[in-house]
């Protein structure tokens, strides 16, 4: 076992902790509280369970990925939503994916919220309506986060590419600002009825 690939695990494992929130009670002064024998339980037996993992792997002539680990924690791994979130990060931090260049290269990320829990991602999305509904980012300049994601068909994303709409000679960035909306709100009432209709909808609201 190399010391980098100890060092990832170790990292790893206090990413895991802090989900659960359990990490906060390292980083307090009060380190002889239940709290903090709480974590360095949890953390010791997540240790035993890295180098396990970490040997048997190498075992077998295989790397260890994050995913693994993921996967062991959340029991996500035969969940449709995995790979949806597996891709969402491919496409975002690796340049050997094929949609690197339209993702990762133009500077969007997933947000830390998400990059590092299948399980938090899932319960921000929740279950997508359909098996047509894919993942799907309202405003294309914005990372991948909890306000501007939804589940949306083909059509819905088709209409959503990455080109300026305009309407009255304004694009709809403006006319939210103009109106005061909530921008990703905005682009998703438009795209569910039309240009006009948010205009006229949201020019009530603000009267």
């Amino acid at each position: 076992m190399t010391d980098a690939t100890t060092a990832h695990g170790d990292e790893l494992l206090d990413n895991i902790l802090l989900h659960f929130g359990m990490k906060a009670a390292f980083e307090t002064d009060g380190r002889d509280t239940g709290d903090y024998e709480a974590f360095m339980e949890a953390r010791a037996a997540l240790l035993a369970w890295r180098d396990k993992a970490v040997k048997q792997a190498y075992q077998n002539g295989k790397g260890v990925l994050e995913s693994d680990y993921h996967r062991e924690m959340h029991g996500l791994n035969h969940h449709y939503i995995y790979p949806i979130w597996q891709s969402m990060k491919s496409r975002c931090y690796r340049p050997n994916d094929r949609q690197y260049k339209n993702y990762g290269a133009r500077g969007i990320r997933v947000c830390d919220r998400w990059r590092h829990s299948v399980a938090t991602f899932y319960r921000d999305m929740g279950d997508r309506p359909s098996p047509t509904h894919s993942l799907d980012r309202i405003d294309n300049d914005r990372d991948y986060e909890p306000d501007n994601c939804r589940w949306a068909t083909d059509i819905e994303q088709i209409n959503n590419r990455r080109v300026t709409v305009r309407y009255l000679g304004k694009t709809r960035k403006e006319w939210a600002k103009e109106l005061g909306a909530h921008y990703p709100s905005y682009v998703s009432y438009s795209i569910r009825h039309s240009d006009a209709e948010a205009v006229e909808h949201y020019s009530r609201r603000a009267a």
